[in-house]
């Protein structure tokens, strides 16, 4: 069964949005609408969710803010929608700063986690309840609708109740409801939370073909980090209601720019120690942990911002990790004891122990071999290329 919400909250969303009678902000030229996020502030009495937060977003950009619980994200949403008021900051869609402005005039599309359709109205009548709302004349209303239909892939159930639907139907209808008037931004609160893994990465695929084609501009908010680097251009990874870094999946993922990015971003390994020298020519730093001297690339942190003796980590992705028996690994590398491996299906995951702490292995599995060459308690030897590992500064958090 679909959930239900509060009239008033979807009249907010779906009424007067991007329709020429509102009076709501909507910007001239491409379909999607430029965004900027101006020092954002919200305070609900001692508790800042949100802190001095600034992003923009291009025309037709596909832009994720990404972080864990309580980081701030969703209030973020809340405060470009227009169900809360920022205690400081502006917000413009376009060239308008929204935030003088009610929900229903922003010009602004949402999708919510648990779908908000009307379990008395048929999908049609779900799709229609936004230029119903707006008084769109029903031959317009009709083609708009058919044309929604379309777009997600629902043709032929426009008569049936929610109740009738599957998971993935629901968030299609909802999303068609979201796109019918054409909005120039499209915000979607962890849309695909509620589905199962093969459908969500399903629905990923079709989400970000719909956003290509239909060239809206699209604010994501997720705590899933696969999800956010299947789908997005850019992700915005907030902590305690700041932006740590903002930058393409790539980028985050690869060189992250602080140790929160860095952890937060997938599996990590972080070995972490004192800055033994820095090569500010090729931009290496070397730090010492636990007797071995492990060398980084600054990545997106400056050079400078390294010195002999600061606390620093070097972190190495599993996947970027070779590993080999003990009498194949050469001279170069480190040595470790195999305690655990685990079977995934395209790889396998292994924990070595290397002295005080255990490295975390992805190896590709081989096609007609099931095991990954190495067995629990094997001596083992890991390497990896310079160039693959990140030197960021300070201690991981305990």
């Amino acid at each position: 069964m679909a959930e239900t919400r509060p009239l008033a909250l979807i009249e907010a969303q779906d009424s007067g949005v991007g329709t020429d009678r509102s009076g709501e902000a909507r910007p001239s030229g491409s379909p999607g609408a430029r965004v900027e996020v101006r020092d954002l502030s919200k305070r609900f009495g001692s508790v800042v969710a949100i802190d001095d937060v600034s992003f923009e977003m291009h025309s037709g950009e596909f832009v994720a803010l990404l972080g864990p619980s309580g980081s701030g994200k969703t209030t973020v949403l809340m405060n470009i929608a227009g169900f809360q008021r920022p205690s400081a900051g502006q917000i413009f869609v376009g060239d308008r700063d929204v935030v003088p402005l009610p929900a229903n005039k922003r010009g602004i599309g949402m999708v919510f986690q648990r779908y908000a359709l009307f379990p008395h109205m048929t999908v049609a009548e779900n799709i229609a309840f936004p230029l119903k709302m707006r008084r769109w004349p029903r031959a317009r209303r009709a083609a708009a609708v058919a044309e929604a239909l379309s777009v997600v892939r629902l043709d032929g159930l426009a008569e049936r109740m929610p109740s009738q639907l599957s998971g993935g139907q629901q968030q299609r209808v909802a999303l068609g409801r979201a796109i019918v008037f054409e909005p120039p931004l499209l915000l979607m609160d962890e849309p695909l939370g509620a589905l199962d893994k093969k459908l969500r990465e399903e629905l990923q695929v079709e989400l970000k073909s719909l956003q290509r084609r239909l060239g809206v501009t699209v604010l994501f908010v997720t705590h899933d980090q696969d999800e956010a680097l299947a789908m997005s251009d850019r992700i915005a990874v907030m902590n305690a209601g700041r932006i740590e870094q903002i930058g393409s999946p790539d980028a985050l993922y690869q060189r992250p720019r602080t140790l929160f990015v860095a952890d937060f971003m997938g599996d990590s390994n972080l070995f972490e120690g004192s800055v033994e020298s820095v090569d500010h020519s090729t931009e290496v730093v070397t730090v010492g942990c636990a007797g071995l001297s492990l060398r980084g690339g600054a990545g997106q942190t400056p050079v400078s911002a390294f010195r002999p003796g600061d606390r620093a980590c070097v972190m190495v992705r599993p996947e970027s990790v070779a590993i080999a028996p003990s009498l194949q690994g050469g001279k170069t590398g480190i040595s470790g004891v195999v305690e655990a491996i685990t079977f995934s299906g395209a790889r396998h995951s292994l924990q070595v122990r290397v002295r005080n702490r255990v490295v975390k292995v992805l190896s590709p599995v081989v096609p007609g071999r099931l095991e990954p060459g190495v067995g629990v308690g094997d001596r083992v030897r890991l390497s990896w290329e310079p160039s693959e590992a990140v030197a960021l500064p300070g201690m991981v958090s305990p």
